[in-house]
């Protein structure tokens, strides 16, 4: 496969060693990603490396290794892991939060066709409702269940972010 790695790139990780610069040479490698999925890798890789003072080897640990070595899955899902897997690492409450979110969402059964998406890094406390239908009528339907859910006290309970102030205020953090 054939990919560069870009100049800013390398200018990110140029004050890493030699072989931690080779571990992600060989990340980049296997997984060939774009400029912007590299850099998102790069500073995942090294906002850990920074904050939990770990090298860039025992970043790229056993669970990457398996992934990169686990020729049955493709490319694209490989790089999808483990990407999910280094955001997990590096916003840890985020990812509690965000597993917490879809776990109560899930329980409303909302429609088909029907998500709610939080605020992006729960920051501006602003949600987004995506609604697919294909007539009025299911427009219609779809809206009037939505109203049922919206009265329930699982939904207050989900939209009142109890739960996140909970999860956040346990580790100090408050917003």
């Amino acid at each position: 496969m054939s990919f560069k790695i870009f100049p800013d790139i390398l200018k990110q990780i140029e004050s890493l060693s030699d072989k931690e610069r080779e571990k992600i040479h060989v990340l980049f490698t296997e997984l060939g990603p774009s400029y912007s999925l590299q850099k998102e890798i790069v500073e995942y890789i090294l906002d850990i490396r920074g904050r939990d003072k770990v090298s860039v080897e025992e970043i790229i640990n056993q669970k990457i290794e398996k992934t990169l070595n686990n020729y049955n899955i493709p490319r694209e899902k490989k790089l999808n892991q483990i990407r999910a897997y280094l955001r997990q690492v590096r916003f840890p409450l985020l990812f509690t939060a965000e597993e917490i979110f879809r776990s109560k969402l899930k329980s409303l059964n909302l429609p088909s066709g029907c998500d709610i998406i939080p605020p992006l890094y729960w920051e501006d406390g602003e949600y987004k409702l995506k609604l697919n239908f294909k007539n009025a009528i299911e427009f219609s339907e779809k809206l009037q269940q939505l109203f049922k859910i919206s009265q329930t006290k699982a939904w207050q309970e989900l939209i009142g972010e109890q739960w996140f102030e909970t999860l956040f205020s346990s580790k100090g953090i408050h917003r």
